[in-house]
């Protein structure tokens, strides 16, 4: 099976380094060798699960608010008759966008395990309250907060343990 695989993906890591100053490899092919070794080198210990578990349950959390929007945006624009009842799901977009810009300085500046920790009680708590809106303002203000404390729960956490 390994005769099937291109010269360069056969190649070792310092191999894949030389092979670009004589130009026969490209450059992104040469830092995918030397990070897929470091990868193979380091393993898939009791750290990594944490770190796959706990970003897995971030995204998870960003999906089912995203779901969750969907499902409830019909019934809700039937109970409050809204002008425009795709603003919803806007509210939540722009959320989410400003809570990722957001929470991404924050976590270089307070710490991501914090940073993170309170995105995902904060949406927990945001969405109870989201949930007894009596109109349809606050129903969309809900939803953008719940956006911003979601926005930044998974991606600054991984990208701040990734080994290279």
């Amino acid at each position: 099976m390994d005769d099937e695989k291109p010269e360069h993906v056969k190649m070792e890591p310092l191999d894949a380094v030389i092979s670009v100053a004589h130009g026969n490899v490209s450059v992104l092919t040469s830092n995918e060798l030397v990070v897929d070794h470091v990868i193979e080198a380091i393993g898939m210990g009791r750290y990594q699960w944490q770190l796959l578990f706990s970003c897995s349950f971030g995204f998870l959390v960003d999906q089912m608010l995203l779901i969750s929007i969907t499902i409830i945006m019909p019934n809700a624009a039937k109970e409050f008759g809204p002008r425009y009842q795709t603003l919803l799901s806007a509210s939540l977009y722009a959320g989410l966008f400003v809570g990722a810009l957001t929470c991404g300085i924050l976590a270089d500046l307070l710490g991501r395990k914090l940073i993170w920790q309170l995105s995902i009680f904060g949406v927990s708590s945001v969405t109870l309250l989201a949930a007894s809106s009596p109109n349809w303002a606050a129903l969309n203000i809900w939803t953008t907060l719940c956006g911003f404390l979601a926005g930044g729960n998974c991606m600054h956490l991984l990208s701040s343990k990734t080994p290279v």
